[in-house]
């Protein structure tokens, strides 16, 4: 593996802020095993572009007719 191979690693707080999403939100994926990370000693770091494949690949359509979003976040009713 070449250096520019490497992936860019995030720990949980700072992948929650790039992606502005809960920082709950990404440890949950993490321990349900969706996203790709590492624990190094009490820090956990999560694969940061596999992060962002995972939100593009579970992205819904707004065409779509569905009830409850990816993940089982529940659309807020009014």
């Amino acid at each position: 593996m070449k250096i520019d191979e490497v992936p860019d690693m995030a720990t949980i707080k700072e992948t929650a802020e790039i992606f502005k999403l809960p920082e709950y939100f990404v440890r949950q994926l993490v321990k349900s095993g969706k996203v790709i990370a590492i624990k190094s000693g009490r820090k956990i770091f999560v694969n940061v572009g596999k992060f962002a494949e995972l939100l593009n690949t579970n992205m819904i359509n707004a065409d779509e007719d569905q009830n409850e979003l990816s993940f089982g976040i529940k659309p807020i009713k009014e």
